[in-house]
């Protein structure tokens, strides 16, 4: 439709000017991750799990394109012309060279097939109109968003049937997880500074250290900026509105990059459900609006082979916190307000890479419930509470890359984290939750990886033994609590054949989880921590096959399966005298994923679609829960995504169908399933100077009614309009 209604305006134009692929000189096979820059611009992108890349908005001219994989010889094509109304089509291949690292121009080494890491760029955010990150995840294998409403309301994350506190949620290298209940609310993450995620599925323990028994999410800022004025606005329904400005530009060796995001949403919504009486009603959700103000910048500086780069960020938030549907909370809201500061320095010195980051987080949250005397009943089931909870985070990075040879890669680096926490109960009671609390942690780390070729029909054999040492000190008052942990961890994969190419890959790892300040120092009326609470820790075990394949497009397929053996699993509950503590249980998680990715040869149609089977089992010796469900873990759930592009024109459909879910840990308790459809459209406008697109989505097509979290309705069909003006 929208293209019918554009289509005089466009005239016939395409917007893609320059696209292609990017081999291996010698095997043919895609290159992933590829890194493409047009010199002299500042402009980049990398290409995709099928080694594609595609660059819109170029002027008519002649270019010279330059390509850079890590492990090979870059290579710059001259004289790439560009016409006005023909893409220009651009293959490249890259050689195998010996003294690799002096082209590398990203952090990440090896091949994402080998190391389960799944990667969305700015690119793919803007395409399906995304506005939020845990929209972006939500469509992945594996990963389910345990969402209680809309926008602004809080979206935690689960990999391979892990909890949301077993998930470590970066942001250029700061953990995002809460100290204090230890997981990370996604939606405090603004998209529009978002140019990079990184989704590492499986133990990571021997990577990140504490916290990555499920996986991690790495999300990375913008770094790589265009000369270019910018502003997106979406509106939408439940009085959806955002606006982001951002002015980004490069002058000699220095580029610089400016945005500022305004977010807010009424969301307040219709919702059936079922009352006490076991009648459906119609009811509206109150209190679930957000208001949201986020600045960002970042200033880049190269000379010679030094990168130099700092960056800050402003946020405050203001959402509500409507509550179940059986216990209204119309007065709770929370309050967010962090500062964020970051520098970093890169330098490539002839087989070396030294790369220090150095990067302060002050963060403050306030929750309250407040209501006033003459409050309706129904808003008055949980006592009033006023808490403010502050945090100092003060983070040191620093890896060293280094490739002696062509077949070994050594990576090694030290993680530093000092943190300070601090509560104020304002409706002051005789004990505070935990007052204050510090946490000094240190990691070492070790990853080399061994890259043989094989003679005949072998292509690749490679093997990749980790090592990671971490200790941290925590202590509240006069409690203390110090821990130690190895992370050790073996990957191998082994491909067959040449273009068309079948792969196997395995993995063995130790992960672990240290308890967070309330698992160890809360205390308050009936609910109280433990100190000498034992640690978490995962055995994970891994195995998978793919093969891709080169007919009539590109074929990927590929079947995981792995275990995680989970002992001493920190799980709150009731214990004796009716106060509520956490408990050590151990937990076993059996799974297995399927996916199956497909893309015609120009690039205009593709699809992908996912099933995964769950089987996470508590261990606890209790007879009642013994070998049953973990609650909210879906045995079986099926993505599928459907891509359509066409000159200005690409559509998405993506479709998620998530099976029941225990909401007891007695699994007498269910949620039923759900299916959602979505579906996003956007055009592109290419008119003088300026880039137009015009990008609209409806989420829920259908407008089923479910829940995630049981009491907490999720929004019907959601519609969003927006517009990118590019100067």
């Amino acid at each position: 439709m929208l293209l019918q209604i554009f289509g005089v305006i466009l005239c016939g134009q395409s917007t893609k000017k320059i696209f292609g692929y990017v081999y291996d000189g010698k095997s043919k096979a895609p290159l992933v991750g590829t890194n493409i820059m047009i010199d002299g611009t500042g402009i980049g992108t990398s290409t995709n799990q099928f080694g594609y890349f595609q660059f819109d908005n170029l002027f008519t001219g002649v270019y010279s394109i330059s390509a850079s994989y890590i492990g090979y010889k870059s290579k710059t094509v001259s004289e790439v012309i560009v016409l006005r109304d023909q893409p220009t089509e651009l293959n490249i291949y890259l050689m195998q060279s010996e003294n690799k690292l002096n082209e590398v121009l990203v952090s990440g080494m090896g091949n994402n097939s080998f190391k389960n890491i799944i990667n969305y760029t700015s690119e793919d955010i803007q395409k399906n109109n995304y506005q939020s990150v845990a929209e972006v995840l939500e469509q992945t294998s594996g990963v389910e968003i345990q969402s209680t409403g809309g926008v602004g309301s809080s979206k935690k994350i689960s990999i391979r049937g892990s909890q949301a506190n077993q998930v470590l949620v970066l942001l250029d290298g700061i953990s995002l997880n809460n100290q204090f209940g230890g997981s990370a609310n996604l939606s405090s993450i603004p998209i529009n500074i978002v140019e990079k995620i990184e989704v590492y599925e499986g133990g990571s323990s021997s990577k990140f250290g504490s916290g990555a028994i499920g996986g991690a999410i790495n999300i990375i800022t913008k770094k790589t900026f265009k000369n270019e004025y910018k502003i997106n606005f979406t509106g939408g329904s439940f009085g959806y509105l955002n606006i982001e400005p951002n002015i980004s530009g490069n002058y000699k060796n220095l580029s610089y990059y400016l945005s500022y995001n305004q977010l807010d949403s009424k969301g307040d919504y219709k919702y059936k459900h079922f009352n006490t009486s076991g009648n459906e009603v119609e009811a509206s959700r109150l209190n679930a609006d957000i208001s949201s103000e986020n600045i960002f910048a970042r200033v880049n500086y190269n000379f010679n082979k030094i990168h130099l780069s700092v960056n800050t960020q402003k946020l405050t938030s203001d959402r509500g916190i409507p509550g179940k549907t059986k216990a209204l909370t119309a007065y709770a809201r929370s309050k967010n307000n962090s500062a964020n500061f970051g520098a970093s320095i890169k330098a490539t010195l002839d087989k070396f890479v030294w790369d220090l980051n150095y990067n302060y987080l002050q963060s403050t949250t306030e929750n309250s419930n407040l209501y006033p005397d003459d409050a309706l009943p129904e808003y008055k089931r949980y006592s009033r509470y006023h808490y403010e909870y502050k945090t100092n985070t003060t983070v040191l990075n620093s890896t060293i890359y280094y490739e002696p040879s062509e077949w070994l890669d050594i990576t090694g680096g030290y993680n530093g984290k000092w943190l300070n926490y601090n509560d104020k109960n304002y409706r002051a009671t005789l004990k505070l939750p935990i007052n204050s609390a510090t946490d000094i942690s240190h990691g070492l780390f070790l990853h080399q990886e061994f890259r043989i070729k094989l003679p005949g029909v072998f292509n690749d054999f490679l093997i990749s033994p980790s090592i990671r040492y971490d200790e941290m000190r925590m202590s509240s008052g006069k409690l203390h609590r110090f821990e130690n942990q190895w992370s050790p961890s073996v990957s191998a994969y082994v491909s067959i054949g040449k273009k068309q190419q079948l792969y196997l890959k395995s993995s063995i790892s130790r992960s672990f989880r240290v308890p967070t300040f309330s698992d160890l120092f809360y205390q308050d009326v009936r609910i109280e921590g433990k100190p000498d609470l034992l640690p978490e820790k995962s055995l994970n075990k891994e195995v998978g096959i793919g093969w891709e394949l080169n007919f009539y497009g590109k074929f990927k397929g590929e079947a995981t399966f792995y275990n995680y053996s989970i002992e001493d699993m920190i799980v709150w509950k009731l214990g004796s005298f009716e106060v509520f503590r956490p408990f050590n249980n151990d937990a076993d998680i059996t799974g297995q994923e399927y996916s199956l990715n497909y893309q015609l040869p120009n690039n205009h149609l593709g699809f992908l679609i996912s099933y995964t089977y769950l089987q996470p089992l508590d261990k606890n010796n209790n007879e009642t829960t013994h070998n049953k469900i973990i609650p909210y873990r879906p045995q079986h759930s099926v993505k599928v995504g459907v891509n359509l592009e066409h000159k200005n024109f690409s559509g998405k459909i993506n479709y998620r169908f998530v099976g029941k879910r225990f909401v007891t840990v007695a699994n007498t308790v269910e949620l039923p399933y759900y299916n959602v459809i979505d579906l996003a459209l956007l055009q592109k406008i290419d008119i003088w100077k300026l880039n137009t697109i015009v990008k609209f989505s409806i989420n829920n097509l259908a407008n089923d009614d479910y829940q995630i979290v049981n009491g907490y309705p999720i929004p019907g069909r959601e519609f969003r309009l927006g517009i990118i003006l590019t100067y």
